[in-house]
């Protein structure tokens, strides 16, 4: 199923990846999804990818389902969303989140665009509904949405502006409580568009995958030594066995937690933000 984005007057990062990035070429930093041919190249290869038991092969359909459950480990473990997904999320007022600008982070990242910011009651009653113009978008990456409604404080002083000036005074009255659950609603779409997934990330897909296929192969290379005798004759043959796929399992286990750090650090996952 095609995903529909928002129109492009919807708050939107300045960039998926790199962070900030203006006219950046990101063909070097980008691609599409991993595809079963790089999977093999990139960490397989020169690996037989046969069964020693029944010599049945690892086809592009096998590969593809590993890749596919390769981004499900990876979106749990960083929170990260590998595909756009549209979201409706709800979350708690904090006045001292509201006092910093309406400081409000949402757990999965990236934020691609904000479809609408809204204040809703339980029952689906709409109250407010945040003016685009005021959704300051610059830490999108960082699944970080602030509020900065600098336009009705210059019409306070005479200068023009568009804004519906009876939002901010409605702003400033909520200012005045503590918390309230479940207050503010956010439609967003998150994730990475199309076709331009950091390759970081398709890297860490790509060990995922390697490690649960590296370790099937292990699994069934359990002969380290043969033997054959007739008629008083006799040949002994030694191989590694699964040895061959530990080391190179347990160098991905070291890439693999270096990369979910580095990609959580990139999207803010590691930074934690709190008014205790």
């Amino acid at each position: 199923m095609a995903i529909v984005f928002p129109p492009d007057d919807k708050p939107a990062g300045t960039s998926a990846f790199p962070e900030h990035a203006i006219g950046t070429d990101q063909v070097t930093r980008c691609e599409p999804l991993l595809t079963p041919k790089k999977l093999v190249s990139r960490f397989l290869k020169g690996l037989p990818l046969v069964s020693p038991l029944d010599h049945s092969k690892l086809d592009n359909d096998d590969l593809k389902d590993h890749i596919l459950r390769a981004v499900q480990k990876v979106e749990l473990e960083t929170q990260v969303d590998v595909f756009p997904v549209q979201r409706q999320v709800k979350l708690p007022f904090d006045r001292h989140l509201y006092q910093s600008w309406v400081h409000l982070e949402i757990a999965n990242k990236p934020i691609l665009s904000l479809e609408e910011m809204t204040i809703t009651t339980a029952d689906g009653v709409q109250i407010f509904k945040m003016p685009n113009a005021w959704v300051e978008s610059a830490n999108f990456q960082r699944g970080i949405i602030n509020v900065v409604p600098i336009s009705p404080a210059f019409a306070a002083v005479g200068v023009g502006t568009s804004a519906a000036q009876g939002g901010a005074a409605f702003l400033m009255f909520i200012g005045q409580l503590g918390w309230v659950p479940a207050y503010w609603q956010l439609k967003l779409t998150s994730g990475w568009p199309e076709k331009k997934i950091p390759i970081v990330v398709n890297e860490l897909i790509g060990i995922y995958a390697a490690i649960d296929i590296l370790s099937w192969l292990a699994s069934l290379h359990s002969n380290m030594s043969v033997s054959l005798t007739a008629d008083g004759l006799g040949q002994s043959t030694t191989t590694a066995g699964p040895q061959r796929y530990v080391t190179r399992i347990q160098d991905l286990e070291m890439q693999k937690a270096k990369l979910i750090h580095r990609i959580k650090v990139l999207t803010g996952g590691a930074i934690v933000i709190s008014n205790v």
